[in-house]
């Protein structure tokens, strides 16, 4: 852990924790959804939600424009304080050989974009594309299969939880708030139809809390155990804020986790202000049992050699 160095001031360090198995982190912090009013902010209609879903208010049905690679857009507006963990999209269209279609999101405030629809069905199941009609689904990259390969017989022809064209996950990490921008193009001619309704499905980051301090030692509070997802590599991350203007010479870190199979575990530590990381190897112990240290870094020794204060002193 030595090679994470530099200021404490404002800084914020995130465990993240990624498994396969079932296990515990010893502690949550709740967070209280906000959900956003009805109306209008910059041409774009204001999220309105349930808890942590951001829906498109649509008055009417969106028509699509045929054969025309700019398509229509629509866009909604968040104001939501959270980071996002990992994502999901809600479609609902209606539209005759949905072969034709381009979908794609865009969050303008980073500039992320991702391809969402990439014309269903071309070249898997026909140089054109799916001949069906209609899509309701809701995209998340851990679906078992890719809407990018569905076609079925009955209508809506793309259905249920599919995997989209492009993942998701480059939003990860991102703030929810601002503007997220939904495009569909339609690139044939003689088919027509229409956006129907969107929504985004966010998980949510934990907020970072600050730390007690007691010495050097920065303790996250948690208040109760903190489940961690079975078989999934994004994992959970709680994460901690330091205000302290000394530079880490040494660091130590230490977590309990209660895991049936710890082989499973990794465990990685993050400074998000240098992007600095380090990884542990699986553990070997059942629970561990350590606290998130920090040794201020101390001018040498007038024999040149670095000294470090005991925390007691």
């Amino acid at each position: 852990m030595s090679d994470i160095r530099g200021a404490l001031k404002h800084r914020q360090f995130v465990i993240l924790l990624m498994i396969f198995g079932v296990a515990v982190l010893a502690g949550p912090l709740s967070y209280e959804a906000k959900a956003s009013a009805e109306g209008v902010a910059g041409g774009c209609a204001v999220a309105l939600g349930p808890a942590d879903v951001f829906l498109a208010v649509l008055p009417a049905p969106l028509p699509v424009p045929d054969n025309d690679p700019v398509g229509v857009e629509d866009c909604i507006t968040i104001d939501d304080p959270r980071t996002i963990n990992r994502l999901t999209v809600a479609l609902d269209i209606s539209h005759t050989w949905v072969g034709d279609l381009v979908v794609t999101l865009t969050h303008e405030d980073t500039g992320t974009s991702v391809t969402l629809i990439d014309r269903p069905g071309a070249p898997a199941i026909d140089s054109l594309g799916c001949t069906g009609d209609d899509i309701d689904v809701t995209l998340d990259d851990d679906a078992a299969l890719p809407l990018e390969d569905e076609c079925a017989a009955g209508v809506p022809t793309i259905l249920d939880t599919l995997a989209p064209s492009e993942p998701l996950s480059a939003f990860a990490d991102e703030g929810i708030a601002g503007t997220w921008t939904l495009q569909i193009s339609d690139h044939f001619v003689e088919e027509l139809g229409a956006l129907e309704a969107w929504s985004l499905i966010p998980s949510f980051n934990r907020p970072c809390h600050v730390t007690a301090e007691t010495g050097v030692v920065f303790a996250a509070q948690l208040k109760a155990p903190l489940p961690i997802p079975d078989d999934d590599v994004t994992g959970v991350g709680d994460c901690i804020t330091i205000s302290d203007g000394r530079a880490i010479n040494n660091l130590s870190v230490a977590v309990e986790i209660s895991h049936t199979r710890v082989k499973d575990v990794v465990v990685t530590l993050t400074h998000l202000e240098t992007g600095k990381t380090v990884t542990s190897s699986w553990i070997v112990q059942r629970t561990l049992r350590l606290t998130l240290g920090v040794v201020p870094a101390l001018p040498p020794s007038r024999g040149g050699s670095d000294q470090t204060r005991d925390s007691s002193a």
